[in-house]
């Protein structure tokens, strides 16, 4: 029997611990507070930050044109 951790590859660890790093629990209270002084919320963060990587679609064979795997993607490089 697998580990829960044992399910994923290596590439699909490294983009999970990005990910929980940079997630947090807020309060809508809080953050209608933050958005005012330009505060992206953490899911946000994330997924639009993922959203814009070719490896991590790839990683989680992310279907073409979901939210992970956008047709249009922002580049910055």
């Amino acid at each position: 029997r697998l580990t829960y951790l044992e399910q994923f590859t290596v590439e699909q660890l490294f983009f999970i611990a990005l990910a929980k790093d940079a997630c947090a629990e807020f309060r809508l209270e809080h953050l209608k507070t933050k958005i005012d002084h330009a505060f992206v919320p953490p899911r946000s963060r994330v997924n639009l930050a993922l959203g814009n990587l070719p490896p991590f679609a790839a990683t989680f064979q992310c279907s073409p044109g979901s939210k992970l795997n956008p047709r249009e993607r922002c580049r910055i490089w």
